[in-house]
């Protein structure tokens, strides 16, 4: 139940029980340092998973040093600002959207950013945006007004499940 209260407060003012402290969102920027290397199997709920790490640098805000886990599962880590989604993370890619190569790695950090609830929604949504942005993906501006405007039914759904331990 706690998603669900976390949930409806996103819908109204954005918020969310995240563990960094409200920054200037405005000068975020995402690069990849690793490329993530996935799997498909279109007989399972996630569409994608995994291989692979997959590291992200943030720049302009300040993310926690931390380790998150799923259950007893490690999911990432961040470390000086960079976010690592390790290998068995599952995702759905862009949901009602086609995947491409240049939207994937940004549909896994979304779809992450989204379930651990490690940023607020906006700036999760913000970092998808970015992320486009600095590939050239067609159609970003569209992708990002579907996730500002639907984004708060999926966001914060396991928050419960999550766990972010601070080093």
């Amino acid at each position: 139940m706690v998603g669900k209260n976390v949930r409806i407060l996103c819908w109204f003012d954005d918020c969310a029980h995240h563990p960094v402290e409200p920054h200037q969102t405005e000068k975020m920027r995402v690069k990849i340092v690793q490329r993530p290397s996935l799997n498909t199997d279109r007989n399972k709920p996630w569409l994608y998973c995994t291989t692979g790490m997959a590291s992200y640098r943030f720049q302009g805000i300040s993310l926690p040093n931390c380790r998150i886990y799923h259950g007893k599962k490690m999911l990432g880590s961040v470390l000086h600002n960079i976010l690592t989604i390790y290998r068995g993370y599952a995702f759905d890619g862009m949901t009602n959207w086609p995947d491409s190569a240049l939207n994937l790695p940004w549909a896994l950090l979304h779809d992450f950013l989204y379930q651990t609830v490690l940023l607020p929604r906006y700036e999760a949504d913000l970092a998808l945006r970015e992320g486009m942005a600095s590939v050239g993906a067609p159609w970003r501006r569209t992708v990002w007004l579907g996730v500002r405007l639907f984004g708060w039914i999926h966001f914060a759904d396991e928050v419960d499940k999550i766990r972010i331990i601070r080093q």
